[in-house]
């Protein structure tokens, strides 16, 4: 291999890893908000049918607890 085909290689594997790691962290970002929006809709589900209302949560503040562990989780998943 010539040099400058190794040169282009390097430069074209060097592109090619910047563009998946965009990819890869703009799917990961969709994925948590995706998940963040279920949230809102488990935490309102779940005061509606009374399964956390004896436990004292609002909707909010169970919705804030599930946001957390969901980026707790997913922060120590990377």
């Amino acid at each position: 291999m010539s040099s400058l085909a190794a040169t282009t290689s390097a430069v074209y594997c060097s592109v090619c890893e910047a563009i998946a790691k965009f990819v890869k962290g703009t799917f990961k970002s969709w994925i948590l908000a995706r998940q963040l929006q279920a949230n809102q809709h488990v935490a309102e589900q779940l005061i509606r049918t009374g399964e956390y209302r004896t436990s004292g949560h609002t909707v909010h503040s169970l919705w804030n607890e599930l946001n957390r562990k969901t980026i707790k989780e997913f922060n120590g998943a990377e």
